[in-house]
């Protein structure tokens, strides 16, 4: 699992260098050259829809997302255990739900190309599909260690 986490890393990485540089480029050219690059913002959109959800990927692996807890800092360690495991379920559930979506929408969208470059649409729905995966398998460890964590809640002792 953390190779996978990296290779989102790298990806991320990556695409955020890739628009970074068109945007630059685009400045540049335009600046100095007085000569607009037509596919620069397009394909730094691009690059930004890789960055995020394959940053993301990676986010949700190392656990340092965003996440409200107030309520669970109200909780005994059982009664954290009793939430967090349906809300594991929960969070699987809903990636296996943007996977097929975003599976889905490739296809339907295979047919749509961007205006400037001509890019296959497709592109953009498969860095929601290949990050999802990484959600769902990173998510299924998630999910097992919630349920060690219930199961040795429920049956210690004295808690």
């Amino acid at each position: 699992m953390k190779y996978l986490a990296k290779f989102y890393e790298w990806v991320g990485m990556v695409s955020f260098a890739g628009a970074f540089l068109c945007l630059m480029g685009e400045i540049i050219c335009r600046e100095l050259f007085g000569y607009s690059i037509a596919w620069s913002g397009e394909l730094a959109g691009i690059f930004g829809v890789w960055t995020v959800f394959c940053g993301a990927a990676a986010v949700w692996y190392k656990r340092e997302h965003i996440i409200i807890n107030a309520l669970l800092y109200q909780l005994s360690d059982k009664g954290k255990a009793i939430v967090l495991f349906p809300a594991n379920i929960l969070v699987l559930l809903f990636a296996f739900i943007i996977c097929y979506g975003s599976f889905d929408m490739m296809f339907q969208q295979a047919h749509v190309v961007t205006p400037a470059m001509g890019m296959n649409m497709a592109w953009l729905y498969f860095s929601l599909f290949l990050s999802s995966c990484g959600y769902i398998l990173f998510q299924i460890s998630i999910t097992f260690e919630a349920f060690k964590n219930l199961r040795n809640a429920i049956t210690s002792p004295g808690v």
